[in-house]
């Protein structure tokens, strides 16, 4: 930090020249000190501050002279006198020199560096032994220098340093004793007075105070006092001087500084004089003048930083530490400062016990202070948590107020039914608090339909199919293929319904069909949030529900049962949240209620097949619905009526969940906390290990029974499943017709669901179990030869006893699994032996079915 210090003030300056040349010794300065490089210009701590200014001063007066110098050298030169020992004389130094005049005038400051050389230049008549080092030394050094590391040049630089300044201090100390002693033994000391010019010597103390401000240097002052001290010395007697000299030896410090090491080594040399010229022995000390001693300490510390101020005791060449001596009496007054060493040593001690004892004391009420401190901190920590737990308890419990209400007013018209219309028209005005009258005014005209115009039916040349993956084209008249304006109604709805199920995707649909049909799918989606949020909005700012506990005259007996569109209209009254679950519980029965719950989550298809026991089902009243007789629909005797909906339904919603499309939040508000705990269930567990649960909320599909039970493999002719009459690891994987019916008539019901490969136990869900037997025992003699199953009599009977005895619901569901493998003749055959073996419900259904 003092080398930085240095090269600020150094810089400050603005002499570009000094600046140039300041550079190197301050470098050299710092060499072998870390962090030295740089410039630091503030003035702390102020030791280093000081150190640094004395430094820099030092150094700009030596280039101040340096290039004085250098300027007369260069003038005497350019007037072609050489002024040299030979040609001045001492008896002409008072004349004027042609080569100097002895004006006073300002220095002409030149520019460009000032650094003297590293050798010295030869002048005209030098001489070539003017060099220290001869030119082959000089480029030796030169050459082992550029051939070491950067690291080397640096440690041989400092240890240079060192060696330089070792060598001039042993120099200088024995220069100096030398000098000393000389001057001490010569008797005779000869004077030589010497005549200065007065005019140099003014100049040279003129300098002298301008550099040292006014006052003398510190060599100058130096040299007065070591002079001053050996004449008072001499003057002494010669056992008294030996006294202070050995007194003065021993206040010396053993460890000094660079720049106090030549004053020590001249103040030792002066010291080894004087005692080797004091003969005898030091006998006493009590003759030491102590004030005398004190003075010459507090000076020698102004030069030597350490001396001591307090001389320590000296060992006299009188004492002696011989065994044989004996023991010299001790003085009164030896024996009273010993005394007063123990009465002071007691007292110390007392003291220090009485301070200790104050502090342990002050640490102890500390220590209890911040006890104190942290108890009462503790105790209003706990008082404010309980202050905020018993605000944040009046919160939760205070009655919250009622939230703002409005006045709704919602017209709707919408086409067909309430759950799905094709045509919803909604308006929801605000009916102003005050009373004021709203006037709705409609109007009503004849339209041509566009559906009654005669079309003429066009033909046109098939083109080739369009994959997922290609853009619709062109045709020659200027449309596109897939476009919206020639897509069928019900068309449409199915590929709505395969984006909503994530089937299908938007880019996708913009491929096949169109862009305006992938427009009107994202319209039609954000049209339809639309409508929930009006109809929540509605629930919660239209009237209160209606809530009465009364029977409906509808459903008194003797009444005829209710039409379709009434269903329908109490279905929309209840989803819209006119009327309470109690109301329509206690008006129209647990059954509708159920009804209701089922069409909201699956739709109208999920309880179409259980209307025709509630409502006179006709094709009329039954809206887009397709007509139903009476006698084709399937016996409902010892069908549950309950909420339960088709696991078709279901699984769609929970693969939309599991990709994200339905939140939580949503499938808990809609199908309520049951469905969410078992989706969780079926995505944790799998759907197998929650069949037995789900077999009392879902109605079972025959496919998708299949497939969660294993039987999926293949079903059909299509599947391309070859040589299945063959034996696999484990046995025969499919059976023959007549091993099926062999396996039918002989074997009981559990060993032929052995041969389905079920997972789990058997014995669970017996009526399942049958509805998988069957369908293996279907697909079996399906496949197995190629065959068809009307040429396999005992297959079907086989079939027909296994279902014999099964649910309406087990044998409607194998009755849509065999109408979808099985064509006409296969279904009549197995007609006939469900007829046989007292399978009415499958033989109605295949009937019904096979009939349309």
């Amino acid at each position: 930090m003092a080398i930085c210090m240095v090269r600020s003030q150094a810089v400050a300056r603005r002499e570009p020249a000094y600046e140039s040349w300041v550079m190197g010794p301050i470098a050299t300065l710092g060499a072998g000190f870390p962090n030295s490089a740089g410039l630091d210009d503030s003035t702390t701590p102020a030791n280093f501050f000081s150190w640094a200014q004395e430094i820099e001063t030092h150094l700009y007066g030596y280039y101040m002279a340096s290039r004085d110098a250098e300027e007369e050298g260069e003038e005497e030169q350019r007037e072609g006198t050489n002024v040299t020992e030979d040609t001045v004389s001492m008896m002409e130094r008072d004349r004027y020199s042609d080569g100097r005049r002895r004006v006073a005038e300002d220095a002409d400051r030149g520019e460009g560096p000032v650094r003297p050389p590293l050798i010295p230049v030869l002048g005209v008549k030098g001489d070539a032994t003017n060099l220290h080092l001869g030119h082959g030394m000089l480029r030796e050094i030169s050459a082992q220098h550029e051939a070491m590391s950067v690291q080397n040049r640096l440690v041989s630089t400092c240890a240079l340093v060192t060696i330089l300044r070792y060598m001039m201090a042993e120099l200088s100390q024995t220069l100096d004793v030398a000098d000393a002693i000389a001057r001490t033994r010569e008797a005779d000391t000869d004077t030589v007075e010497v005549h200065l010019d007065e005019e140099d010597d003014e100049h040279l103390l003129m300098q002298a105070y301008l550099l040292t401000d006014g006052k003398g240097t510190m060599e100058q002052r130096w040299t007065r006092a070591i002079t001053r001290l050996h004449k008072e010395l001499l003057g002494q007697d010669v056992a008294l001087q030996r006294v202070h000299v050995r007194m003065l030896q021993e206040g010396i410090p053993p460890l000094i500084n660079a720049e106090s090491g030549p004053w020590v080594a001249q103040l030792q040399a002066l010291f080894v004089a004087l005692g080797a010229d004091a003969g005898g022995r030091v006998t006493t000390v009590e003759g030491a003048d102590l004030d005398w001693l004190q003075s010459w300490v507090n000076e020698l510390s102004a030069f030597i930083p350490g001396f001591l101020s307090e001389p320590s005791p000296v060992p006299l060449d009188s004492q002696s530490t011989a065994a044989g001596e004996g023991n010299m009496p001790m003085m009164d007054h030896d024996l009273d400062k010993l005394l007063e060493d123990e009465l002071s040593e007691e007292h110390w001690q007392d003291q220090r016990r009485r301070e200790e004892d104050e502090e342990r004391r002050r640490l102890a009420a500390h220590e209890e202070l911040q006890e104190r401190e942290m108890a009462e901190l503790k105790a209003d920590a706990r008082a404010y948590r309980e202050w905020e737990q018993d605000q944040v308890r009046q919160e939760v419990l205070a009655a919250r107020p009622p939230h703002k209400r409005r006045c709704v007013l919602a017209v709707e018209a919408a086409s067909g039914s309430g759950d799905h219309p094709r045509i919803l028209h909604t308006l929801a005005l605000d009916v102003p608090l005050t009373g004021e009258p709203v006037s709705l005014t409609i109007r009503a005209r004849m339209e041509a339909d566009p559906e009654n115009v005669s079309t003429v039916q066009v033909e046109s040349e098939p083109g080739p199919p369009i994959g997922p993956g290609q853009k619709a084209v062109n045709n020659d008249t200027g449309g596109v293929i897939g476009a919206f304006g020639e897509l069928e109604f019900k068309d449409y709805e199915a590929i709505y319904a395969k984006w909503r199920d994530g089937v299908l995707t938007v880019e996708e649909i913009e491929c096949q069909y169109g862009r305006e049909v992938a427009e009107m799918v994202q319209a039609q989606h954000v049209v339809a949030q639309a409508e929930d949020q009006s109809l929540e909005r509605l629930r919660e700012t239209g009237p209160p529900p209606l809530d009465d506990r009364e029977l409906s005259p509808m459903m008194q007996e003797g009444k005829p049962k209710p039409d379709f569109p009434f269903f329908e209209s109490m279905y929309g009254q209840w989803k819209m949240g006119l009327r309470t679950d109690g109301n329509i519980q206690a008006a129209f029965g647990e059954q509708w209620l159920g009804l209701f719950r089922t069409w909201r989550v699956g739709g109208l298809d999920s309880i179409r097949g259980q209307l025709g026991q509630i409502l006179q089902t006709t094709a009329e009243n039954e809206g887009d619905s397709v007509a139903i007789p009476r006698d084709e629909l399937p016996s409902t005797e010892g069908m549950a009526l309950s909420s339960r909906i088709s696991y078709s339904v279901v699984k769609q919603v929970h693969e939309r969940w599991l990709r994200g499309l339905l939140r939580d939040e949503t499938v808990n508000e809609i199908y309520g906390a049951t469905w969410l705990q078992m989706f969780r269930r079926m995505r944790d567990e799998g759907v197998e290990r929650c069949r037995h649960e789900l077999s009392n909320m879902v109605v079972w599909d025959a496919q998708e029974l299949l497939d969660i039970c294993g039987a999926g493999d293949g079903h059909g002719e299509a599947s391309g499943v070859e040589n299945v009459g063959t034996e696999g690891e484990e046995g025969k994987l499919w059976l023959s017709g007549e091993e099926a019916e062999a396996e039918a008539e002989e074997a009981p019901l559990h060993e032929v669901l052995s041969q389905a490969d079920l997972p789990g136990p058997i014995g669970d869900f017996p009526s399942m179990k049958s509805l998988v037997a069957a369908s293996r025992l279907l697909v079996q003699t399906k496949i197995a030869g190629g065959q068809t199953i009307y040429k396999q009599k005992g297959s079907a009977e086989a079939i027909a006893r296994v279902l014999a005895g099964a649910s309406g619901e087990i044998t409607d569901a194998f009755a849509l699994f065999a109408l979808s493998l099985l064509g006409g003749n296969a279904l009549r055959e197995l007609n006939k032996s469900c007829a046989k073996n007292e399978t009415k419900a499958l033989s109605q259904v295949l009937q019904s079915r096979n009939r349309r």
